[in-house]
């Protein structure tokens, strides 16, 4: 009898003991166990699996933190007001909100519970009963709809009904377990839908900011080769302008698409095609030019290009760079576009040919990081007086940290992820009176 009485709770103690093993180790283990499954997953896609679990890792920890951080205020306020009503052990209600606060939906009212039917023991009367539930509905209305949104953010990247379903989808099928594993294993499949073709369902459907219908409809039209219908779609979208706006949430993503998710890897015959086409509409967009006004009032000093433009692998590199050449075009800054077809060392020497006082290398593949450092780097050591800009416009804007450092440390360069940054920051770099505004497509010089 005593054996099974005790069964029930001996059960769920041994379990948690289990967990408690396993996540300590895991823990020690983590780096291992890292790079065992970057290697499980194969050579050909370990920068994008490095990304995204590195994007993955900084989204769910800024998210844990700032539930610690949001909890532990909670918790600091409920105490002190449970004490005010005279609930006996206030601070224990509190430390218990604090940790079932991790529960989404019911964790609250669990914890919520045990204080109430306290409050009702203890009064003769139903005020603090009263008090004890309005000081929690206070609280957790006051922390879901100005704390919360306040210090939380995007940091999951999902919509808030993504979260709900996803509470509702984890719940029905682990139970409890997946109810507190709902939003980090859903924040999960967002980034890996962000990377992996076969997970991109998952990014559509509770991505915060998922692919535009817009964006959608203009990758259709160039992988179907429907080149008017791509070109009145820009029209309508842009009046056929190229900006910096247009730049980012068209063109862009069309491009992470083609090379991330749609042509990974080698040139192909459709990829070519699509760029083909894509370079033929950017080439009849026009670029606005400031009035007299906002251009320089000193005469430039030399006609010189001032940026040369490196793609580092492919086409689309190459298209990047051209986009920034033509923006640049109306800051009055020449450019020279590398050819996308040399090799890494005749690229070198054409740069050191050029003497540029600034270098961009441009990179719209995510494995591009794992090397572009180091041709940053030997071309920091060919040309010691350059400045060297590197634009990876895959990388995340959150988790790629590590990346970002490394790149820095081994070559000194300064990196840019979008093309508003790349243009504030190469038109700082470039003397006031080096600027000149000439409009047309001649202040690109396409060296090969």
């Amino acid at each position: 009898m005593v054996k099974n009485s005790l069964t029930p709770v001996f059960g769920p103690i041994g379990e948690l003991a289990l967990i408690v093993v396993l996540v300590v180790f895991m823990l020690l283990e983590r780096m291992r166990l890292r790079v065992r499954f970057l290697r499980l997953i194969g050579h050909s896609r370990v920068a994008t699996t490095t990304l995204a679990i590195d994007e993955a890792g900084s989204r769910l920890s800024g998210f844990l933190f700032g539930q610690l951080l949001v909890n532990t205020g909670y918790a600091v306020v409920l105490g002190i007001g449970l004490f005010l009503i005279g609930i006996p052990n206030a601070m224990l209600w509190a430390v218990l909100t604090l940790v079932l606060r991790f529960l989404p939906y019911v964790g609250l009212w669990i914890s919520a519970f045990f204080p109430l039917v306290l409050s009702i023991a203890i009064s003769t009367s139903w005020k603090e009963p009263i008090l004890t539930l309005a000081l929690y509905g206070f609280l957790e209305v006051f922390t879901n709809n100005v704390v919360e949104p306040f210090v939380l953010g995007g940091s999951t990247g999902m919509s808030p009904l993504a979260v709900v379903v996803s509470a509702f989808f984890w719940t029905w099928l682990w139970g409890p377990i997946g109810l507190l594993l709902a939003t980090p294993l859903s924040a999960c499949l967002v980034v890996l839908g962000r990377y992996f073709p076969a997970f991109h369902i998952c990014s559509v459907l509770l991505a915060a900011e998922p692919p535009t219908s817009a964006e959608t409809n203009f990758i259709r039209l160039l992988i179907e080769g429907r080149l008017s219908e791509a070109k009145a779609l820009l029209q309508a979208l842009a009046g056929m302008q190229l900006s910096v706006d247009v730049a980012e949430e068209l063109i862009l993503p069309t491009l992470r698409a083609v090379e991330n998710d749609l042509f990974p890897g080698a040139a192909s015959p459709s990829k070519s095609r699509i760029y083909g086409q894509l370079r033929e509409l950017i080439e009849e967009m026009t670029v606005e030019i400031p009035t007299e006004s906002e251009q320089p009032s000193e005469p430039p000093k030399s006609e010189e290009p001032k940026l040369a433009i490196v793609p580092f692998i492919g086409e689309g590199d190459a298209i990047v760079g051209s986009i920034i050449g033509r923006l640049l075009e109306t800051e009055g800054i020449r450019t020279t576009l590398l050819s996308s077809r040399t090799l890494r060392a005749e690229k070198v020497g054409r740069l050191k040919e050029l003497k540029n006082t600034l270098i961009l290398i441009s990179a719209i593949e995510p494995r591009s990081v794992v090397t572009i450092g180091k041709m940053a780097h030997s071309i920091k050591i060919e040309i010691p007086d350059a400045q060297i800009l590197v634009g990876l416009w895959s990388l995340p804007t959150e988790g790629a940290a590590r990346w970002v450092r490394r790149i820095r440390e081994s070559s000194g360069s300064t990196i840019y992820t979008n093309i508003g940054q790349a243009i504030q920051g190469i038109v700082s770099q470039v003397p006031h009176g080096d600027h000149q505004i000439q409009g047309g497509s001649e202040n690109i010089t396409q060296a090969y």
